[in-house]
């Protein structure tokens, strides 16, 4: 009868995010087909060059990746660390967990993901195997380990489920609220198509600069900053645990420096006024991604500007700029939360489809 073992990955050591190991290749091949069972689509695909970049530690997190093997009766040799590049050994794999820990604000917590190999994994609708629920369960019980370690509290889990099926439907949900986590988000992962795109008039007083990178110009950084920190608490995020996040220029230029060493390429529109920024929204694309898909994580309107069609105007100037500045991509993969009706509904003006439901669970440990 076999046994199990968890393995540790290593961070990567080579200067590039290149010549990824074999548990690394594995869990991206199985975490994207999970998405595109989820979602019906291919365009969330999360790209090896991604992965192994989220795995070297930075100023904003610091992530730890382990598998859950399978062990022949009578092996011996201690697998307990693979490096994350270079190396080429293949395991029985049963599932993957990536424990991140965000390093700036919300310090108590440790953010979870856990992907079931496709050997264990159930299709939508589904019932979870006993073998499955066993490698669940002990890939769970291990980031609570790792986060009672470094002196974390809160666990986030997140799952994303095919609205086909819905959040009760899903069998690892009975799972998560056996293992005592609630749902504290709720939200969606939405796909349009960059076809005919809506006039985006702006009000009288009001323009809008496109940049790429990370800063935008000099003149509008400080009130950038403050828009960010608006975002970090504005945004509806359900009941999750969340700190007011402190951006500083030291900050934003950290963050600039390691998007920089993967190479993504942002697109990004600042709305000002004459007393300075009122709105941001920006693009991203990511070396090894579909190269037609971009996707669009946040969308912010100052307080004092809203109810004016600023969140429409700016998404649809970013679009635009988005295909002018890369006439490849042809679809926007965005996500928006379940509690933000306006942003709902502004996305249902651009013809946004629901793909997928993204829900994150929480729990003390």
């Amino acid at each position: 009868m076999k046994s199990t073992q968890i393995i540790r990955v290593t961070p990567p050591h080579l200067p590039a995010n290149t010549d990824p190991s074999d548990v690394v290749l594995s869990q991206v091949f199985n975490a994207n087909l999970a998405s595109q069972e989820a979602s019906g689509t291919a365009d969330a695909a999360v790209s090896v060059e991604r992965t192994l970049h989220g795995l070297r530690p930075g100023p904003q997190s610091e992530p730890h990746m382990f598998a859950l093997i399978a062990r022949e009766p009578g092996e011996t040799e201690d697998y307990l660390d693979v490096p994350a590049q270079s190396d080429d050994r293949n395991f029985d794999y049963l599932g993957y967990l990536t424990v991140t820990l965000p390093l700036r604000e919300n310090t108590d917590t440790a953010e979870v993901a856990v992907t079931l190999d496709a050997g264990l994994a159930p299709l939508p609708g589904e019932e979870l195997s006993p073998e499955a629920v066993k490698a669940l369960r002990r890939l769970y019980q291990l980031a609570a380990d790792v986060a009672r370690e470094h002196g974390r509290g809160t666990l986030q889990a997140g799952l994303m489920t095919s609205p086909s099926i819905g959040v009760d439907g899903d069998p690892r949900v009975r799972l998560m609220r056996e293992l005592g986590f609630e749902l504290a988000y709720q939200g969606g992962e939405y796909l349009v198509e960059l076809g005919e795109l809506p006039a985006a008039p702006l009000p009288e007083g009001i323009a809008a600069t496109a940049f790429e990178g990370v800063s935008p110009p000099e003149p509008l950084v400080d009130g950038f900053l403050e828009l960010l920190r608006i975002a970090s608490t504005d945004v509806p995020h359900g009941s999750l645990r969340a700190e007011p996040a402190n951006w500083s220029r030291e900050r934003l230029a950290e963050v600039a420096a390691h998007s920089a060493r993967l190479g993504s390429q942002l697109v990004n529109v600042v709305l000002f006024d004459a007393y300075g920024p009122v709105g941001f929204s920006y693009a991203s694309r990511h070396p090894g991604s579909n190269p037609a898909v971009a996707e669009q994580d946040l969308t912010v309107i100052h307080p004092r500007a809203r109810r004016q069609g600023l969140g429409t105007a700016i998404k649809a100037i970013l679009w635009r700029e988005l295909r002018a500045r890369h006439p490849e991509v042809k679809r926007v993969c965005t996500f928006v939360s379940d509690d933000n009706a306006a942003m709902r509904a502004i996305n249902a003006k651009l013809g946004a489809t629901l793909t997928a439901i993204e829900t994150v669970w929480q729990k003390r440990v």
